[in-house]
């Protein structure tokens, strides 16, 4: 699959990491996998486990129903962030790592492709738990931004600081949202209000902090899922309904095109916080 992306970018299907958001000049240039990369390329990323709580892990089906058991397995996964809450359920053998979430509006089963699964998970009631530890690279408070149609919790130092989607499993929804150039707000989809802003973080320069970030489908169709950062003290340019035009959270410089789907406009620059190398030394040479 190949699609026109704006501003003269491409916006590609690389079978061997999933979409791909490529284009553009500056510093770093190499294209971003939306899901991640099958290695994490030397350098310190959020290492991504994927989970079809559908299925068991021996390939049987979960009986997890829908309406009730798929939101109450997220609440309990993110309000104790113990990963053996999905153990029992499949797990996609080959991580992926990333170094952004930057996923514009696509269908719900690129998803299991990116981890190489997608004749095995459909694109429903499934789940992806980023971890790892970054750096910033400049103290301040800072609020991540963002949401995901349908999960994205963010837990930064041991505690949840952006809860903002269909569903708010954590229970701690957002106080305040930005709606920037570029969504398409949906009457009919009364939760969308926009980019949830989440709690203040006050971080030191160059100290490290636990993260993870939770991301999922819930009843299949189109898929979302944007992450940005707001330091508390910046002057950021205004969009013309007077919302902040944010830069994307990374953890490694890069170049993202605007895409051609459904995505917040961004800052092309801000803050490129770092993140630990994993401790992970099985890298995913496996193929899927």
């Amino acid at each position: 699959v190949r699609m026109a992306g704006a501003g003269g970018a491409d916006v590609s299907f690389n079978p061997g990491g999933g979409m791909t958001s490529s284009g553009g000049s500056g510093a770093g240039g190499a294209a971003v996998t939306f899901f991640g990369f099958r290695e994490s390329k030397g350098g310190g990323a959020l290492t991504g486990k994927f989970y079809d709580l559908k299925q068991l892990k021996n390939g049987t089906p979960s009986k997890l129903d829908e309406q009730n058991g798929f939101p109450g397995e997220i609440s309990k996964f993110v309000n104790g962030w113990n990963e053996s809450t999905f153990e029992k359920y499949f797990v996609g053998p080959n991580p992926l790592y990333t170094t952004q979430i930057f996923i514009p509006k696509m269908n719900a089963d690129q998803g299991p492709l990116a981890f190489g699964l997608g004749g095995r998970v459909q694109p429903k009631m499934w789940v992806v738990h980023y971890k790892g530890n970054v750096i910033p690279t400049e103290s301040g408070t800072f609020h991540f931004v963002g949401m995901c149609d349908d999960v994205l919790v963010v837990r930064f130092n041991g505690r949840v600081v952006l809860d903002c989607g269909s569903m708010t499993p954590s229970g701690h929804a957002p106080q305040r949202f930005y709606a920037p150039a570029g969504l398409q707000l949906d009457p009919k989809m009364g939760w969308y209000k926009g980019l949830g802003v989440g709690d203040p973080v006050q971080v030191n320069g160059g100290e490290s902090y636990p993260m993870e970030v939770l991301i999922g489908e819930w009843p299949g169709g189109d898929f979302k899922a944007w992450l940005m950062i707001e330091k508390e003290g910046v002057q950021y340019e205004k969009d013309a309904k007077g919302n902040p035009i944010l830069p994307i959270f990374k953890l490694t410089d890069s170049t993202v095109a605007h895409p051609a789907s459904e995505a917040p406009v961004f800052a092309k620059s801000g803050p490129v916080w770092k993140a630990e190398k994993s401790k992970d030394t099985t890298t995913a040479s496996a193929k899927p």
